[in-house]
């Protein structure tokens, strides 16, 4: 079990990967639907900081615990599912990055399936 946080920080932190997600999301929407490798390759930067941010949101909820039996459950389910967000987050990225149109394509539909069971997991029981 790692450090309790309140359930305050466990809401803020809710809050910041959401932000962060969107914020990355922005970007993936502005390339539309079928982007160049230059379009890909320049958008790349861009998607960096919310990733991060994500990313070091998701290792702090991983390491949290809440004294309230339920938002606990509810963190568990979170983090999990936030993990796998990040992680496909990061796939988009490094794809990008590289300009591999196939790679975003299978990365963007990863990354929309782990985004929907992030939303079930993060519903309050």
């Amino acid at each position: 079990m790692g450090a309790e946080v309140s359930p305050q920080r466990y809401l803020a932190d809710s809050a910041g990967a959401a932000e962060a997600i969107e914020e990355f999301l922005v970007v993936v929407r502005d390339l539309g639907a079928d982007p160049t490798e230059a379009e890909l390759t320049s958008a790349a930067p861009a998607l960096e900081a919310p990733l991060g941010r994500a990313r070091a949101i998701s290792e702090r909820l991983q390491s949290a615990s809440l004294d309230d039996s339920r938002l606990e459950r509810q963190r568990e389910q979170s983090a999990e599912a936030l993990g796998e967000v990040v992680r496909h987050m990061q796939r988009f990225a490094t794809a990008a990055g590289l300009g591999k149109r196939r790679l975003i394509a299978l990365a963007s539909r990863d990354l929309s399936n782990e985004l929907a069971d992030l939303r079930r997991a993060a519903e309050i029981e």
